[in-house]
């Protein structure tokens, strides 16, 4: 599961951040801005909820 973002009106992609590298199935992500950060959330495996919070660096 990667995070990748254009700059070009999505033109070309590039990856930002890989969130998971491993085996699994990832479903249901979402992608809020709020409050200068990024809220990602996802299933793994349909069985645990994963929640990241992303802010600059």
């Amino acid at each position: 599961m990667s995070l990748v973002g254009s700059t070009d009106n999505s033109e070309t992609w590039s990856r930002l951040l890989d969130l998971e590298t491993g085996e699994g199935e990832f479903s249901y992500p979402a992608i809020i801005a709020a409050g200068g950060s990024l809220h990602v959330t996802y299933t793994w495996n349909r069985k645990n909820i994963v929640y990241y919070r992303l802010r600059p660096a």
